[in-house]
């Protein structure tokens, strides 16, 4: 496989690795912010008491701007539809890695046909043994990147069906949260 093959191809991994962390940490955040806001706001709706109202200080509300400009519920969303955008970019690098896998063997032949054609008897023996050499490379690269590309898969399935299960069984949390952060009454 030529060099820029090779670069794009872990570059893409990789990329595909980092994206898929930073969209779980930034899942596992926004549970944990509609977790916390929801505890927050019930702790200060629960005062039976309406002259002694509780202290702002120790369960204070943080204010949408704090939190961000969109609602834990608006930022899970997002992170569904860029884990989905991470799947189809990853069926695309399959494609690539399966079709450079099938074809490789074939552009060996050519090039060691063209060796046996072109180049000086003195020079063929490295060359072909270059080739090959660097064959065995490309399909241990291959297979290291299949698994990684395996794992990519498995972790981007994984947090999106986390995020899914947490917003069937929490919408109303969420929606309560939504609410609240965005000044809409229930009645």
């Amino acid at each position: 496989m030529p060099p820029v093959q090779r670069a794009a191809f872990i570059g893409g991994t990789t990329f595909m690795t980092a994206a898929t962390a930073s969209l779980g940490l930034k899942a596992a955040k926004n549970i944990s912010n509609n977790l916390n806001i929801n505890l927050k706001d019930s702790k200060n709706n629960d005062n039976p008491d309406i002259d002694s109202i509780p202290s702002p200080v120790d369960n204070i509300i943080n204010s949408p701007l704090e939190i961000g400009d969109l609602s834990p519920l608006e930022n899970l969303l997002r992170i569904q539809f860029q884990l989905n955008i991470l799947l189809l970019i990853l069926f695309l690098l399959f494609v690539a890695l399966t079709f450079v896998k099938f074809f490789s063997s074939e552009v060996v032949k050519t090039q060691s046909n063209i060796i046996n054609k072109l180049v000086p008897v003195r020079f063929k023996a490295r060359l072909l043994d270059f080739l090959k050499k660097s064959g065995s490379f490309s399909n241990k690269l291959y297979l290291f990147l299949f698994i990684i590309n395996i794992f990519n898969l498995f972790l981007i399935f994984s947090i999106s069906l986390y995020v899914s299960f947490e917003l069937s069984t929490n919408i109303k949390d969420y929606v309560d949260v939504y609410n609240h952060i965005h000044g809409i009454s229930k009645f």
